[in-house]
């Protein structure tokens, strides 16, 4: 296909290229859109609206980068299907989250 322009779209979290004629040029996506805004990626609000509620406001809060704390509590919950008692009973002692992890099972003296 001489003569004619090629258009190939590459889509990433971070950026999307745009290849004419086999040169790239970058384009800043979402990323800079969001900058100095509260607006969520597409993909975290989607799988925010399959978290159960109760949940929400901390993965939110985590995904935007206001808590650590909150990160790995969203992880744990995530990882053991949102049961939280789940959490007090891990059984993966080789997760780097482990010792953080929430709801520990506390010992009475």
């Amino acid at each position: 296909m001489k003569g004619k322009i090629m258009d190939l779209i590459v889509t990433s979290d971070d950026c999307s290229k745009t290849a004419t004629d086999g040169g790239f040029q970058r384009e800043e996506s979402q990323k800079s859109e969001q900058k100095g805004t509260n607006a969520l990626h597409p993909r975290v609000a989607a799988k925010m609206a399959q978290i159960p509620g109760v949940y929400r406001e901390k993965y939110k809060k985590a995904m935007t980068g206001k808590s650590l704390r909150a990160a790995v509590d969203s992880f744990c919950v995530e990882c053991t299907g949102y049961q939280r008692e789940e959490v007090k009973l891990c059984t993966s002692p080789s997760c780097p989250l482990y010792p953080y992890r929430p709801y520990k099972k506390t010992s009475k003296s």
